[in-house]
């Protein structure tokens, strides 16, 4: 579980300000594909741990990177990654509760139910 909140740096959109994280923009991160198709740079530092962390689940079904033990998600912590809040990533157990209180009995009614 994650909440990517990066955004697009001052510029770096069709000569907007600033364009706060939207769906799927973490997936720049993800690939670590440092270039945006304007050209602008992304945060190196930051693309290259949340790769990471994305081919070390892929990889051995345990996200954690150097320097960051990430636990197992469970509804009781909730322990959630963190992504792109001053260009750092780290856990957090349940960021978003009312969210989250919300949106996962849906989830579990629908996905789990047998």
């Amino acid at each position: 579980m994650y909440v990517f909140g990066k955004g697009y740096e001052k510029g770096a959109y069709q000569g907007e300000d600033y364009m706060k994280a939207c769906h799927a923009c973490e997936l720049t991160y993800a690939f670590n594909n440092l270039v945006y198709e304007d050209g602008a740079p992304f945060d190196s530092v930051l693309t290259k741990r949340f790769s990471n962390v994305f081919v070390n689940f892929a990889r051995t079904g345990n996200p954690s990177i150097e320097g960051l033990d990430i636990p197992e998600y469970d509804k009781t912590d909730r322990s959630t990654i963190i992504v792109g809040r001053n260009a750092e990533i780290y856990v957090e157990n349940n960021p978003l509760p009312k969210e989250t209180e919300l949106l996962l009995p849906t989830y579990y009614d629908f996905f789990l139910k047998k």
